[in-house]
């Protein structure tokens, strides 16, 4: 027996997986897991060969989303060509720099389209004033691929012309 989930996503769904990408819902099937019957989301994550098996009771909590509609989009770009984070006149700290790594890692597992656009902004932002380390550069780079590759889905352009349309919001 297995507990009866609501499903919240269903085959061809488009999807936003935080920290893994943009994907689709290929198959639902149930599979049994430590004596337990279990349905679980068979993903395909776009522009690369990545295949994930999420069961569907971890949807939520693994905060995977559809992905946005195109007013959605155009909102959050528009929300990045006008962001204004204060200016970063701490020094430069071992500390600092963890910190607001954990708390910008802490936003993308939230997966929503607003904190993910605002990770952009602020370690975009705290480039300007000083090298951002490589967990952080790995950060900046990974939360945009999965924006553009959601621009480009939703907007049906291709990821080049996506990236052109973030990076312009962002200058």
């Amino acid at each position: 027996m297995y507990k009866e989930v609501i499903f919240l996503f269903n085959i061809g769904d488009r999807i936003v997986y935080p920290r893994q990408g943009v994907g689709v819902i290929n198959l639902i099937e149930e599979k049994e897991f430590n004596g337990k019957l279990q349905k679980y989301y068979n993903i395909q994550i776009l522009h690369n060969s990545l295949k994930l098996m999420l069961p569907a009771s971890s949807a939520e909590t693994c905060h995977l989303r559809h992905i946005s509609d195109e007013k959605e989009l155009d909102d959050m770009l528009y929300e990045i060509n006008n962001y204004h984070c204060a200016p970063i006149e701490a020094p430069r700290t071992r500390a600092i720099s963890k910190e607001r790594l954990q708390n910008n890692t802490d936003k993308i597992k939230k997966g929503t389209l607003k904190n993910c656009a605002e990770v952009i902004c602020e370690l975009t932002e705290a480039n300007k004033t000083h090298p951002l380390n490589t967990s952080e550069k790995e950060l900046l780079n990974n939360t945009k691929k999965i924006i553009v590759d959601e621009i480009s889905l939703v907007k049906h352009i291709s990821v080049h012309e996506a990236s052109d349309l973030l990076n312009n919001s962002l200058n």
